[in-house]
């Protein structure tokens, strides 16, 4: 029986058949931040809910591969080296993914806050006359700053 060689394999097949589905709806994530990208109105963040059941699909399989698949393949060096590549060549590429979701999300929020804040009025930050003084509120600071001087 060849352990190290057995649990090579069945990395590469964990990371082929469920990869290509985390692959897959990091895709979509990124096609649905693309497409908030050009909204004119509220960008629609539902694509998070897919993109948080891929992070929990990534830390599962990363948690299965470090304490169940790694392990097996202590005997032959060269095996678990190929391995931990492997793995760290996958999980890099998919955070690749998910810092450019996250990135173009940022995005698509800020320009819908800048959107909105430029078409509010003016003098919608204006202060009213009925509104309380800022300037007459007498905090322990300002008390301090008006003996010192």
């Amino acid at each position: 029986m060849d352990r190290p060689k057995d649990s090579s394999v069945f990395l590469s097949v964990l990371l082929e058949g469920i990869g290509i589905y985390v692959e897959t709806a990091l895709e979509g994530c990124l096609d649905f931040a693309a497409t908030a990208e050009l909204a004119k109105n509220e960008p629609d963040l539902s694509y998070f809910t897919e993109l948080n059941s891929a992070s929990i699909i990534l830390s599962l399989m990363y948690t299965t591969i470090n304490t169940a698949l790694i392990p097996l393949s202590l005997s032959s060096l060269t095996l678990r080296r190929e391995m931990m590549l492997m793995t760290n060549r996958y999980l890099s590429k998919t955070e690749e993914r998910i810092d450019l979701i996250i990135s173009k999300t940022i995005d698509v929020i800020i320009n819908h806050v800048t959107n909105v804040l430029l078409k509010q009025s003016k003098r919608d930050l204006r202060s009213r006359d009925d509104d309380v003084q800022l300037t007459n509120i007498q905090t322990p600071v300002s008390v301090t700053t008006d003996a010192l001087s």
